[in-house]
């Protein structure tokens, strides 16, 4: 962990750079100016009969997935799941191979959630266990901690059922793919995408194993319905759990381009997309990656909505550089 006193955070990263050299210091923003009355609120109503039906099934469920982006562990799990904590609970730290983290570092991020306890003092879950959506040999390992959660043996003719929660766009159903493929062999069963509200209710049971029988519930991403800390909100959705339109492309690529210089990644930025320059002034970066990327508006002028939906996407994909966010006093 390298630690970023400016940001209050510690940040693991394994950075792409075609010059491994980083560029002088320049002084930055040390506070984002969040737009006035902006609305980081999406709670739509899916979301709320969602996680009614959510409780309403409960009683039949042996186990909790909780599921969250590993880049961002501490921040954004939604507190409302802990209505579930009459059932054991895993926290399944997806897309831990855009983290960059290693051995060590996965270690100490486990050990302290581990700490973590409910009210009555109860561990908030029964393990943590990191994960990769996509990847077998990421994945192969949930069935282990899934079954050793259970209370008492699991006989031949047992069924068991897990329910799947998280917020939006952590890769819950695709999770439940890779699954579905390892053990039980068979193809997707549940709708994906790039964009967080794929899912939209609560599904029927998806078989995941053939001995034991294990059944996983997938259900629809689930936001707090407001979220209080500004930072943390916007950190959510650079993370692509709140649609982009929700706060604006360009707004949350300059959020994006706030946390990099902050967090000393100019050379992100302008290593990919050749800005000559590490900058504070979105405009200016925005142009610059629209004239690497050939973003063009009819008039000639370039296209700043394009440049920042290239900007998001290519740090969403881990091809700028990876990354893990973690409060400094957590670690």
């Amino acid at each position: 962990f390298t630690q970023c006193s400016r940001m209050g955070m510690l940040v693991v990263q394994r950075c792409v750079s075609t010059t491994g050299v980083w560029c002088a210091s320049v002084a930055m923003r040390q506070t984002f100016e969040h737009a006035p009355k902006q609305s980081t609120h999406w709670f739509p109503g899916h979301m709320q009969k969602g996680f009614r039906l959510m409780q309403n099934r409960l009683r039949h469920v042996d186990v909790v997935l909780e599921v969250h982006d590993a880049r961002i562990p501490f921040v954004g799990r939604n507190s409302h799941f802990n209505l579930f904590a009459s059932k054991p609970r895993i926290l399944v730290l997806n897309k831990s191979d855009l983290a960059g983290l290693s051995a060590s570092q996965t270690k100490k991020i486990r050990d302290e959630i581990m700490r973590e306890t409910l009210p009555n003092n109860q561990p908030t879950y029964q393990d943590v266990v990191f994960t990769s959506c996509g990847k077998k040999t990421k994945s192969a390992k949930l069935l282990k901690p899934i079954l050793k959660a259970i209370e008492g043996p699991v006989s031949g003719d047992k069924k068991v059922h897990v329910m799947i929660a998280g917020i939006p766009n952590v890769g819950k159903s695709s999770l439940i793919n890779t699954l579905r493929n390892t053990y039980a062999n068979r193809k997707q069963c549940a709708r994906t995408g790039p964009t967080p509200g794929i899912t939209r209710a609560v599904q029927m049971e998806i078989k995941i194993n053939e001995y034991p029988a294990v059944y996983v519930i997938d259900t629809p991403g689930i936001m707090l319905p407001n979220v209080a800390n500004q930072d943390d909100a916007m950190l959510l959705a650079l993370m692509g759990t709140l649609r982009d339109e929700v706060v604006g492309e360009e707004h949350l690529a300059d959020f994006l381009l706030f946390t990099l210089n902050k967090l000393g990644k100019e050379r992100w930025y302008m290593d990919r997309y050749e800005v000559p320059e590490a900058s504070d002034n979105i405009e200016y970066v925005l142009e610059n990656i629209a004239k690497r990327i050939g973003a063009r508006l009819k008039g000639g002028e370039f296209d700043t909505y394009r440049a920042a939906c290239s900007f998001l996407q290519l740090f969403r994909q881990g091809t700028l550089g990876k990354l893990c966010i973690v409060p400094s006093e957590r670690i």
